[in-house]
């Protein structure tokens, strides 16, 4: 009962935060209380508009496009992680080898583990970072905004090669020939 209790105030704090932001007034600007902050006082900068609809997303440098993409990845990413633990659950319901074969029991755990740790942990709170930091600071971007825009644009790449090693065995990363993802033994 106090876990459940614990949770409850927990998620009610965090939706009267949430509440509590989304009401306030002009809480997207840079600085706080809505002020034209110290730095820019006297003149406003102005910015061309971005482009719209797909080129937008594939061409930007911008702090906060760059924290929603890596924010998108990383839901995706968690998604497949989620979807690889319900198989390896599914394959565990019965003993016989049923649903799963062993080897890709084994891929499927291997890169589970690298999903969840470094293609959803690392890039939500990149996402975070990204998004919000220029935000407290006051900044305009992020320091060298393109280097942080192709930092995004190589985990896709990365992450279709770990994960074309489940189905085809001639693509397999390194993860998955470690010891748990091997299937064979030597010497005996």
């Amino acid at each position: 009962m106090g876990q459940l209790t614990l949770t409850v105030v927990t998620a009610l704090l965090l939706f009267g935060v949430a509440w509590t932001v989304a009401n306030l007034e002009n809480w997207r600007s840079y600085s706080p209380f809505g002020g034209s902050g110290a730095y820019h006082q006297g003149h406003e900068h102005t910015h061309a508009e971005k482009p719209a609809g797909i080129v937008r997303w594939l061409t930007t440098v911008d702090h906060k496009d760059i924290g929603i993409l890596y924010g998108a990845f990383a839901i995706l990413s968690f998604a497949w992680g989620g979807v690889a633990v319900l198989l390896m659950r599914t394959e565990l319901l019965t003993p016989p080898i049923d649903v799963l074969s062993s080897s890709m029991y084994n891929a499927l755990m291997t890169t589970h583990g690298i999903t969840m740790l470094f293609l959803f942990g690392t890039p939500i709170l990149a996402a975070v970072a990204n998004y919000v930091i220029p935000l407290l600071i006051g900044a305009d971007d992020m320091a060298f905004p393109r280097i942080n825009a192709i930092a995004f644009w190589l985990l896709p790449p990365g992450t279709l090669l770990i994960w074309a090693g489940v189905r085809n065995p001639r693509l397999k990363s390194w993860a998955c020939q470690w010891t748990p993802g091997r299937t064979t033994t030597r010497g005996r």
